[in-house]
């Protein structure tokens, strides 16, 4: 029973590194995600980085175990064919081979290894081009009082152009209480802000 529940945690934490690891291949910059309200099938940046991290320890610990348990079939892909345990089989030197160029290959810059890593900085960048950028790392988490001050921003302005697009607010709350509360990203309600402060000028 022990190893048929440790070969289908090793299935679940697999489905779950992959599901959180393509996650983290597209999300936005942490800078990004915030303030768009980011999310991927569900959760969001700091949701996907969590369950990948203690799956990773889920996996490490289930692998462990499956070594454990299925430790003659192992040692039988090292031996040769007269039986004899060698470390490095062809077999072995094969997939420490293919490892190891997934390894340099990545850190040289080589194609296709490159590809896959601009490709995932695109996908990130892209992001940032279709929203307005926020006025300072981390705005969507000050109160709009103090955004208003440090964006240069009035008040009062910004209460009523979010009142006037439906969004309710005080200055005591945030982009991101107030997105939370509407379901809307925060960049959205300062673009709305912005365009009022546009008009009144």
């Amino acid at each position: 029973m022990v190893r048929k529940v440790t070969s289908l945690v090793m299935l679940w934490s697999f489905i779950a590194l992959t599901y959180t690891g393509i996650g983290l291949y597209v999300a936005p910059h942490g800078r990004t995600s915030g303030w768009i309200a980011w999310s991927f099938l569900g959760l969001d940046k700091k949701g996907h980085a969590e369950i990948h991290t203690t799956f990773m320890v889920l996996f490490f610990v289930a692998t462990f175990l499956h070594l454990y348990y299925n430790w003659r079939p192992f040692i039988g892909y090292l031996k040769n064919l007269s039986r004899r345990v060698v470390i490095l089989t062809k077999e072995m030197l094969i997939a420490t081979g293919i490892s190891l160029l997934f390894v340099w290959g990545t850190l040289a810059g080589w194609h296709p290894f490159s590809d896959v890593v601009e490709l995932g900085a695109t996908l990130k960048e892209g992001w940032e081009k279709s929203y307005v950028q926020p006025p300072f790392n981390r705005a969507e988490a000050l109160p709009l009082k103090q955004l208003a001050t440090r964006a240069k921003l009035e008040l009062s302005s910004a209460l009523e152009s979010l009142e006037a697009s439906g969004y309710k607010a005080s200055g005591e709350e945030s982009l991101e209480e107030i997105g939370l509360r509407y379901k809307v990203a925060p960049a959205k309600l300062f673009e709305i802000i912005k365009k009022g402060e546009a008009k009144g000028q």
